[in-house]
């Protein structure tokens, strides 16, 4: 990029294309701003970069997601410093949840992963959430496809770690990892048909607050993973404050990629189940973003507001003016 910037002067898709791939990062962070747009323009030029860019280089990309305060964001640093001693290129995109009030996003991961965000050979770009149906932002797909163009290893997304957001993360990348903490207790058998039942890796953080624990959870998560998973789903014990059992983790992951990705290809079940999740979360998405502030829900909102129409007939009323077409734009 020129002194001015890639925010400050136009460029065609073919220059931008170029500075992505020459893995300059103010170029790759203005891309994935123009990905996480609601423009049409924004995201068209993005395809378009991508589209010169040529085919996808390959990257290893690993979803780590798990209920908040298990330590996802200490774990990714801890991986990320072994994967840098090794030569290793790293990008993480990390996902914070937007507020329902205020839309804001604390945006805070990349201040816990200090040696990701000042190395040159990782890149740390925090994401909100943005209100989406499944908490996956609409342009992380793009965002992804952007990493894999600028020549990185390995591309991380850690997940907000609630809800449909982990079976939406399933269909963006390679290895689907879930993180729990050693003292969950009974919440496993309210989890282990949820998440679990889709992670290729299952690890248990924290394991120096008691070890013994640790082993116990590590237990009883095989002996329910063998109960309804046809295939072995390894479970592992590590410590990101320690850095134990990290280079188990990351042997695990390298062995585990190309079978699975070969698994997921190859199957015209998994592809359809993908697309028909995908389609659906992005026209949800886009619905919910086209209509937030239109005209044609006003009145729904000020009969909610004064107690003439209860919530859920005024969603129904919204459902039904959306599958009508009667929702015109404001202009």
């Amino acid at each position: 990029m020129n002194g001015n910037g890639p925010s400050s002067t136009p460029l065609s898709s073919e220059q931008w294309a170029d500075a992505l791939q020459k893995r300059e990062r103010r170029a790759l962070s203005r891309l994935i701003s123009l990905a996480e747009s609601h423009r049409p323009e924004d995201r068209e030029l993005v395809d378009r970069v991508l589209k010169h860019s040529g085919p996808p280089r390959g990257a290893l990309r690993i979803a780590l997601t798990g209920p908040p305060g298990v330590g996802k964001s200490s774990l990714l640093e801890a991986m990320g410093k072994k994967l840098l001693e090794q030569g290793k290129t790293l990008a993480a995109l990390t996902i914070d949840p937007s507020s329902e009030v205020s839309g804001g996003s604390l945006l805070a991961d990349k201040t816990r992963m200090l040696t990701l965000s000042t190395s040159d050979a990782a890149f740390v770009r925090p994401m909100a959430s943005g209100g989406g149906a499944s908490g996956i932002p609409p342009g992380t797909r793009r965002a992804l496809s952007l990493c894999d163009s600028a020549g990185f290893d390995l591309i991380f997304l850690e997940t907000v770690g609630v809800g449909q957001v982990e079976f939406d993360a399933m269909d963006l990348v390679d290895l689907f990892m879930m993180i729990v903490s050693p003292n969950l207790g009974d919440e496993l058998q309210g989890m282990k048909r949820g998440m679990t039942e889709h992670a290729d890796l299952l690890v248990v953080n924290k394991a120096d607050l008691n070890e013994a624990q640790a082993s116990r959870t590590r237990d009883a998560y095989y002996s329910a993973l063998r109960l309804f998973r046809t295939q072995e789903v390894p479970v592992l014990t590590v410590s990101s404050h320690r850095g134990t059992g990290i280079d188990e983790v990351l042997v695990t992951l390298n062995q585990m990629h190309d079978p699975l990705r070969k698994q997921r290809s190859d199957s015209p079940q998994e592809r359809e189940r993908s697309f028909l999740r995908l389609s659906k979360r992005l026209l949800v998405d886009q619905l919910t973003h086209h209509y937030r502030d239109r005209a044609s829900f006003k009145d729904l909102v000020a009969a909610v507001r004064n107690g003439s129409v209860t919530p859920e007939d005024a969603a129904e009323q919204a459902r039904s003016r959306m599958t009508s077409g009667a929702l015109k734009d404001p202009s």
